[in-house]
C-alpha cells in the first residue's frame, strides 16, 4: 500500500545514474509488515544509503524530518497521508502520489513540491531528480510548505468551523 518497493527502485536508479545524488540517502521510518522484505530487497540489490528506522513514539518522528530534505509519499492508496502535513510543518517540500488525499489540498505542484501519477515511474524519478539537481529548491519550496500548512493549524480550523456554524445557523457569532 505504501509502495516502498517502487520508491527503493527509483532511488536506486537515481543513486546509480546521477553523480549529484552521491550524498543523498533514503530514510524509511516505521516497522510495517513489509520491513524485513524491504531490508532484504535493499541488500540483494545493493542499494546504497537506504536507512531503516523504528519509531517508539510519535514524539520521535520530528527527528527524522530534521534529517530529511524532501518527503516522498508514493502510496498506492492513502485516504489523506498525515505525514504530508507533518513534513510541511517541518519545512520540507513534498512529493506525493496522486492516490493520496492530501495531494489535492496541500501540494501546490511546482511550488512546495510535486504530485505524480502513482503508476508513472519516470515521473517519480524526474520529481526526485529535480531536488537532487536543484538543491537550492529544497529550502525555497520547504518555506512555501510552511506557509501553506499554516492555514491548517488548530486555531485556523476552529475559526473555519465557527464561521461555518455561524452561517448555517444564521447566528451573529463574532469570528476573529
Amino acid at each position: 500500500e505504501k509502495n516502498i518497493v517502487h520508491l527503493i527502485k527509483i532511488f536506486h536508479r537515481l543513486k546509480t545514474g546521477n553523480p549529484m545524488a552521491k550524498d543523498w540517502g533514503l530514510v524509511i521510518v516505521g516497522d510495517g509488515t513489509e520491513k524485513q522484505r524491504l531490508v532484504a530487497l535493499v541488500a540483494k540489490n545493493k542499494v546504497e544509503d537506504v536507512h531503516f528506522f523504528s519509531v517508539e513514539s510519535w514524539r520521535d518522528v520530528p527527528v527524522y524530518y530534521a534529517l530529511s530534505d524532501v518527503l516522498v509519499l508514493p502510496s498506492l492508496s492513502e485516504p489523506w497521508g498525515l505525514v504530508v502535513n507533518e513534513a510541511m510543518v517541518c519545512g520540507l517540500p513534498v512529493i506525493v502520489s496522486d492516490r493520496c488525499g492530501s495531494a489535492y489540498d496541500l501540494v501546490h505542484d511546482g511550488k512546495n513540491g510535486f504530485v505524480f501519477a502513482v503508476e508513472d515511474e519516470e515521473a517519480l524519478w524526474k520529481k526526485m531528480s529535480y531536488f537532487v539537481n536543484s538543491p537550492q529548491e529544497v529550502s525555497r519550496m520547504g518555506s512555501i510548505s510552511r506557509t501553506i500548512i499554516s492555514a491548517y493549524s488548530p486555531a485556523s480550523a476552529a475559526q473555519q468551523m465557527l464561521r461555518g456554524i455561524s452561517e448555517v445557523l444564521k447566528l451573529p457569532i463574532a469570528v476573529p
